[in-house]
Order: structure tokens, then C-alpha cells, then sequence
């Protein structure tokens, strides 16, 4: 006679549980794959994102400098303007 109905019932329970765990399994090492490679893209992206910051206050700081060194040569200050780097000063009318 073949096995018991318990036996069976055993091994079909047995049999669900490996398969629902090694579905489980599957899912997270797919989960953890992502995982890692959303870190090292964050990290590129971060160090890219300090590069760009600090090429932003380099080239803010030069034209600060190039505003302070237009005090002294007034005919800088047309070029200046024409690229919206110095606001021009309207002329004061006397009264």
C-alpha cells in the first residue's frame, strides 16, 4: 500500500514551505543586489555632486573678484554687464 495520508500531506507541506523559502531566498538576494548597486550609484553621484559644488564657489569667488578688480578699471565694467555679472548703476541725476 502506498503512503499514509499524514505522510503525504507532510511531504506536500515540506515541499511548499523549501519552495516558498527558496522563492524568499531568490527575492532578497535580488533585493540586496539593488541595494548595492543604488549605494554605489548614490556615492558616484554624491562625489560628483561635491565636484560640481566647488567648481560652483570657484567660479563664484572669480567673479567677485572680477566685480572688485572692475572698481579700478571702469572699462571692464561694459563686458561685465553684457554678461549679467554687474548690475550697470544708473547715472544720478543732480538736482
Amino acid at each position: 500500500m502506498g503512503p499514509e495520508p499524514q505522510q503525504k500531506a507532510l511531504r506536500i507541506i515540506t515541499a511548499l514551505g523549501t519552495a516558498i523559502l527558496l522563492l524568499s531566498l531568490i527575492v532578497n538576494v535580488y533585493l540586496v543586489w539593488k541595494n548595492v548597486g543604488l549605494y554605489r550609484e548614490t556615492q558616484r553621484k554624491a562625489v560628483r555632486l561635491s565636484s560640481m559644488e566647488s567648481q560652483m564657489r570657484d567660479w563664484q569667488q572669480f567673479m567677485l573678484e572680477l566685480v572688485e578688480y572692475s572698481h579700478k578699471q571702469p572699462a571692464l565694467d561694459p563686458v561685465l554687464q553684457k554678461y549679467m555679472i554687474k548690475q550697470s548703476t544708473p547715472a544720478t541725476k543732480p538736482r
